[in-house]
């Protein structure tokens, strides 16, 4: 997505109608369900330029239309330049990291679950690793992405924390079955930024939740390591951070 489109501040695109406070996409999520309902049971399988142009006028109603161009800090941008000159984010340096015994370690594979509708590839690392390495770029300062399970009954958004109850005797065992039986679904994408430890020795990751700043601690949230370790399904890391651990990066996809 960044590489075709580039992006944008909030300040130019805030995907918002005039005069529309809050977000709130329950009105166009069914408006799209309905019509891609209605072209799967026509057996449509590539939109023409009507239907192209149809989508984009709801998009265009529910969260304005994208600008080609906007001013930002007195200088004029487009969505790529602004990408290149000022985010100077590459995606190629990014990787989806996961863990999961069903396929061999040290490769990509396209992770199961029907939210990867676009089939995208992940690549596999033992649990041991997924932790190192996602411990090793919270301390060197990189922040990483997060996919996971947050509709799970132990997620308390308004209690700002996240966290398994009882004790885990096998981590990778009770991983690998909750991602077989989707006890562990990916339904949220959050924002790891940090990572703090009790008094007991247990890890607390602290992540930024997009669902605004209602509870105690602004939006954000402490997830503690057992509730980290079964529930998230993948996490987005520099590469450079994988080859700190395993001593190789990954190779390309194929």
């Amino acid at each position: 997505m960044l590489k075709n489109y580039g992006i944008m501040p909030e300040s130019a695109y805030p995907g918002k109608p005039i005069g529309v406070l809050n977000h709130n996409h329950a009105e166009l999520d069914t408006i799209i369900s309905r019509f891609v309902n209605k072209l799967v049971r026509q057996g449509v399988t590539a939109l023409d330029s009507s239907q192209k142009g149809y989508v984009n006028k709801v998009l265009d109603i529910y969260l304005g239309p994208v600008p080609a161009q906007f001013v930002y800090q007195q200088k004029n941008y487009t969505p790529k330049t602004f990408m290149a000159q000022v985010v100077k984010l590459d995606p190629d340096d990014f990787v989806e990291l996961t863990s999961y015994t069903h396929h061999p370690f040290g490769q990509w594979f396209v992770l199961e679950d029907k939210y990867n509708w676009t089939g995208d590839a992940y690549y596999n690392v033992p649990l041991s690793d997924f932790r190192k390495i996602t411990d090793t770029a919270l301390a060197m300062g990189y922040t990483l992405g997060w996919d996971g399970d947050a509709d799970d009954p132990d997620f308390l958004f308004m209690e700002g924390l996240a966290y398994l109850p009882g004790s885990i005797s096998d981590e990778v065992k009770a991983r690998q079955d909750a991602f077989k039986t989707q006890t562990t679904l990916l339904d949220h994408m959050m924002h790891i930024v940090d990572a703090v430890k009790d008094n007991k020795g247990k890890t607390w990751y602290y992540i930024k939740n997009s669902w605004g700043n209602i509870n105690p601690i602004g939006g954000f949230m402490y997830m503690r390591e057992d509730y980290f370790y079964q529930r998230t399904l993948a996490v987005i890391v520099h590469k450079k951070m994988i080859a700190a651990i395993t001593g190789t990066l990954p190779p390309p996809k194929n």
